[in-house]
């Protein structure tokens, strides 16, 4: 069995080509699937992360099933073009750490 590594410019495009049958499994963040999988489109093998997700209840944690070295903790993280000015980074992160500090935002 090959298996590659595919990359693609967003989760867009990589759930296209899945549905599309022009790759066999993909990563996605479960969020942008939910629908997808709860339709019927796509099937979940599991996911990685100690407990079930509650948008996903009938997929099985990894950690449960094959051991607790699955156990991933993904980050997400916002760029911008290295000559992007400091006066638009520091609005940038004023932005971000007032959105981060939104309850709704911070219960979700």
């Amino acid at each position: 069995m090959t298996v590659d590594m595919i990359p693609y410019r967003g989760a867009a495009p990589a759930i296209t080509d899945l549905l599309g049958g022009q790759v066999d499994c993909s990563s996605p963040r479960p969020q942008s699937v939910v629908q997808l999988v709860n339709t019927g489109k796509l099937k979940i093998f599991g996911v990685t992360a100690k407990d079930k997700l509650r948008e996903l209840p009938s997929a099985e944690s990894f950690v449960t099933t094959l051991g607790p070295k699955l156990d991933f903790v993904y980050w997400q993280a916002l760029f911008a073009p290295g000559k992007t000015p400091e006066p638009v980074m520091k609005t940038l992160n004023a932005a971000l750490q007032e959105a981060v500090s939104d309850p709704t935002i911070v219960k979700n």
